[in-house]
């Protein structure tokens, strides 16, 4: 069985699933598509394509948001994310 992404021979970045960086404990970096749902210093919601991410922290700060993805910088105290279906 062959891969509908690899007949097309895409990169693997291009499906719909988010790749979701923390760089120590001062960045995040959503990358693929996705929806701001709220946001203040202290935490930011985010949909993504099967589900949400919460950023949890202090000072936070949205140094970018684009068709490729969502960068925050800030002091980083939590990442969690819940796939559509799943439970709390």
């Amino acid at each position: 069985m062959v891969r509908l992404f690899d007949a097309l021979d895409l990169p693997p970045e291009s499906t719909l699933t988010p790749e979701i960086t923390l760089s120590g404990y001062a960045r995040v970096r959503i990358e693929g598509r996705s929806e701001l749902l709220a946001f203040s210093p202290d935490g930011v919601d985010v949909r993504l394509p099967d589900g949400e991410a919460y950023i949890r922290g202090r000072s936070l700060v949205v140094r970018k948001y684009d068709a490729e993805g969502l960068t925050l910088e800030g002091d980083i105290a939590s990442v969690r994310v819940l796939r559509r279906g799943e439970g709390g």
